[in-house]
C-alpha cells in the first residue's frame, strides 16, 4: 500500500465531526500556550477516522458535501428509501 494511499473511510455522524473539531481546537489552543507546534488536521482527522479535508471544512463551520445535500434535498430519508425500492421494483 502507498504511502499516499487513502484509508478507508467509516460512515462518519455529526458527533464524530464535533468531537474531531474540538479535540483539534483543543490541540491548538495546547500547542499555543506551550509554544510548540500543534498538531495538524491530518493527524487529529487520522485519529477520528474522518477526512481531513471534512475536518477543515466544519472547524471553519462548514459542512460537507454530503450534509450540504441533504440540506437541498427535497425528499426526507424515508421518502428517498421509497422511491429507490419503486424504482429497483420497476427495474425487474
Amino acid at each position: 500500500m502507498s504511502v499516499y494511499a487513502q484509508s478507508p473511510m467509516k460512515d462518519n455522524t455529526q458527533e464524530d465531526y464535533v468531537a474531531a473539531v474540538a479535540a483539534y481546537l483543543a490541540e491548538q489552543k495546547k500547542a499555543w500556550e506551550e509554544g510548540q507546534r500543534p498538531a495538524g488536521l491530518r493527524v487529529i482527522a487520522d485519529q477520528f477516522g474522518i477526512g481531513y479535508r471534512a475536518l477543515g471544512k466544519h472547524v471553519k463551520g462548514g459542512k460537507t458535501r454530503m450534509e450540504l445535500a441533504d440540506e437541498v434535498s427535497n425528499l426526507n430519508n424515508a421518502e428517498a428509501l421509497t422511491f429507490i425500492d419503486f424504482a429497483l421494483g420497476m427495474a425487474d
